[in-house]
């Protein structure tokens, strides 16, 4: 039994606590969780701007920025476009007035009022930290990804608009568009092979010639893919749209499918 007047050993705080449940971060909306990851990412590209990179591609920064940097293992400001060519990020290309501008700008936005704090000597004012470069070269990458990643949604919701597709369709095309980039015709890069080994995996019926002649037309005709660069949706919404229009291969398009809640469940 319990001995007389002996005191019973307090709870503890953290019993009884499901150790998941106390670390789980719950939003009640969409956008809450949004604001939360973009909040994070601007937070690590400000503070760790490493920790956006790849080994591989750190590795590479880091490369760059001791070829160019001085005995005091900063870069100056003016080398910063050679550094960004020797980079061969496509994003950081400053070959214009305009683009330099623009990289002028990120730089005066990472550096702030520093160049007349932490750096009052004047053999390194106007010089980047390793972790000035990264931050710079980090958040130059991020602006133009973003301007990329805004104009081609404009894109794609004016091709799903002109070709009238609604939420599901568009989510059934942007799967198939998923299997088209995975897919790979052994011997053949031709983007019409491509597509028509893509509609056969579906089932769709054979094209004849003329089908194929229209076909390849409709890729023709259509706004060309950025050099070097997959085939983006929105092309490839237009490709669709077309292929519907003409009922190749059988294919047409049987109006936006109304859409609710039981729908949207299980996708």
């Amino acid at each position: 039994g319990a001995t007389p007047g002996a005191a019973s050993a307090p709870a503890s705080s953290t019993e009884g606590v499901d150790p998941v449940a106390a670390t789980m971060l719950r939003f009640a909306t969409l956008p809450e969780f949004l604001g939360f990851v973009r909040g994070a990412i601007n937070r690590c590209g400000a503070e760790a701007p490493e920790m956006m990179w790849s080994g591989g591609d750190y590795l590479h920064i880091q490369a760059v920025f001791n070829k160019h940097a001085n005995h005091s293992a900063r870069v100056m400001v003016h080398s910063l476009f050679t550094c960004s060519t020797e980079l061969g990020f496509e994003e950081l290309r400053a070959d214009s007035v305009q683009q330099q501008q623009w990289l002028a700008g990120i730089v005066h936005a990472v550096l702030g009022d520093k160049s007349c704090t932490t750096r009052a000597s004047r053999e390194n004012a106007g010089a980047l930290t390793l972790h000035d470069f990264t931050k710079v070269v980090t958040l130059a990458v991020r602006d133009k990804e973003r301007t990329r990643r805004r104009d081609e949604f404009r894109r794609e919701v004016i091709a799903w608009k002109e070709a009238g597709l609604g939420p599901l369709e568009v989510e059934d095309l942007c799967e198939l568009h998923r299997n088209f980039l995975r897919l790979e015709v052994e011997g053949n890069s031709d983007v019409v092979a491509r597509l028509l080994v893509l509609f056969e995996q579906c089932g769709v019926e054979e094209f004849g010639a003329g089908e194929v002649a229209a076909l390849r037309a409709i890729i023709r005709d259509a706004p060309p893919a950025p050099v070097g660069e997959a085939c983006p949706f929105y092309i490839f919404l237009t490709w669709m749209h077309h292929v519907f229009r003409q009922r190749l291969g059988s294919l047409h398009f049987q109006g936006q499918l109304r859409v609710t809640l039981e729908d949207l469940e299980h996708r």
